[in-house]
């Protein structure tokens, strides 16, 4: 694609060339470098630099230092995951949350990162008359849920240190990890078993288990999390339960991924880690 230069006295012409950068990105096959985005979309390469450093600031892009150029950031999949789930909120997404929760019979819910928190985009409670009531929209702590932890998890290792270092993490319950330390090993475990556990950390005696929704190309897009009172679904029960929600949680990547009958073409597919 190749950018059109528009009238410079017409004030949108920024915003063309933000979206003709991000466009590009988006449709790489892998990182691209300033030069090879300068190149593509026609744009002279001091304001493609200057236009990079500003959507890095914004978290729509962010560097791939192994590979040595940008990606689409934790923002924009954040702003494509909600308009997907906003527009689907009566269809697949809510169906698919829907007949979890018939199996499991306890409260489902779909996150993403939002910065500092969760947000739900979609969530279908129980039939219980004690439950958490959260509905769509609804923002809750990184550090204190399993969805939150999982996500956490699943960021670029720089960058969940820096956010790690100024997250606020306060004591909700006497179990919650409050120690920056203690996340990231929790982090650390959480990659290495593939799923995270709530164990009564944002309320008491309410227990948690996440699973990651990847898209097509493996990248994680959100967390598919499930909340019960351990008196009905301890922690255990919920990991015996686990391979109930990956089949849910792959039904919903294929769900929010318009391009999941496309199969992936070349590289590292796991760019969430």
């Amino acid at each position: 694609m190749t950018y059109v230069p528009t009238d410079s006295r017409n004030a949108s012409a920024p915003l063309a060339r933000a979206f003709a950068i991000l466009d590009e990105i988006a449709a790489a096959e892998a990182p691209m470098p300033v030069a090879e985005i300068a190149e593509r979309t026609g744009i002279p390469k001091p304001t493609t630099h200057r236009m990079v450093n500003h959507l890095l600031s914004e978290g729509l892009l962010r560097p791939d230092p192994l590979r040595r150029g940008l990606a689409p950031g934790p923002r924009l999949f954040n702003i494509f995951c909600r308009v997907q789930a906003g527009s689907w909120a009566t269809g697949p997404v809510r169906a698919i949350l829907g007949d979890l929760v018939g199996e499991v019979r306890e409260t489902c819910n779909v996150g993403v990162l939002d910065r500092d928190a969760v947000l739900y985009l979609e969530r279908v409670e129980c039939d219980w008359p004690i439950r958490v009531q959260l509905g769509p929209g609804s923002r809750v702590p990184l550090h204190a849920t399993a969805i939150g932890k999982l996500l956490l998890a699943h960021m670029p290792a720089d960058a969940r240190r820096r956010l790690i270092a100024v997250l606020a993490r306060p004591a909700i319950t006497a179990k919650t990890i409050t120690d920056a330390r203690a996340l990231e090993t929790e982090c650390a475990e959480i990659i290495r078993r593939g799923f995270a556990l709530n164990d009564e950390e944002n309320t008491d005696g309410i227990i948690g288990l996440a699973v990651p929704v990847r898209d097509h190309q493996g990248r994680i897009i959100a967390g598919l999390a499930v909340h019960a009172p351990a008196t009905r679904l301890d922690l255990q029960g919920a990991t015996a339960r686990l391979d109930e929600f990956q089949r849910a949680a792959a039904r919903l990547g294929a769900a929010l991924d318009p391009t999941h009958n496309t199969p992936a073409q070349g590289g590292d597919t796991d760019a969430a880690r």
